[in-house]
């Protein structure tokens, strides 16, 4: 949490002196809150336990699903690769971002099989919880971002539009995922 609480404090700082990522400002604090809530209430329904087939190199206390780490690290680290494109404008540049971002979520999933504090189902389970909560925060600020212009501006335009013009959500999606 800490490491998590300080990201997303100083991206959401730095979103309040810089309007290019003003939308940070307001939407990782709803992002790792929301977070929170999902992995709390899953885990008090779920009630998995966790590994102890073999001795594990951390020890975690509380229950094993979903992964708490990999559903923060998909939308956090997702939430700031999104805000990273919007800084750059060279395609490789932008290639980068999103090879870093899905690295990043993938390598912190993997680490905690290894380190013997989830299955690997768990980390599956954290991802596929935090994609629809990811989507549902990018939907909010692009969403928000076009209809008050203050609250930050919209990451996601038009392919080979020149003035930034937005799109629909469905072909938002996709400029986001292809580049």
């Amino acid at each position: 949490p800490p490491v998590i609480v300080g990201i997303g404090a100083g991206a959401a700082l730095l979103g309040l002196v810089w309007r290019k990522v003003r939308g940070a400002a307001w939407t990782l604090p709803i992002a790792v809150i929301g977070s929170g809530l999902i992995i709390q209430g899953v885990k008090l329904i779920v009630k998995r336990p966790r590994p102890s087939f073999f001795t594990p190199l951390l020890h975690e206390a509380g229950f094993s699903f979903p992964s708490g780490h990999s559903l923060i690290a998909m939308v956090v680290y997702g939430l700031l690769g999104y805000f990273a494109l919007h800084l750059f404008k060279n395609r490789a540049a932008r290639l980068l971002v999103r090879i870093v971002t899905v690295l990043v979520v993938f390598l912190i999933g993997v680490s905690r099989v290894y380190v013997g504090v989830h299955f690997p189902t768990d980390v599956l389970a954290g991802w596929t919880a935090g994609v629809p909560w990811l989507i549902t925060c990018l939907a909010l600020h692009e969403v928000l971002a076009r209809r008050w212009p203050s609250s930050g501006e919209p990451v996601l335009t038009r392919q080979g539009d020149k003035d930034g013009a937005s799109q629909s959500g469905k072909s938002a999606v996709k400029t986001l995922l292809k580049g």
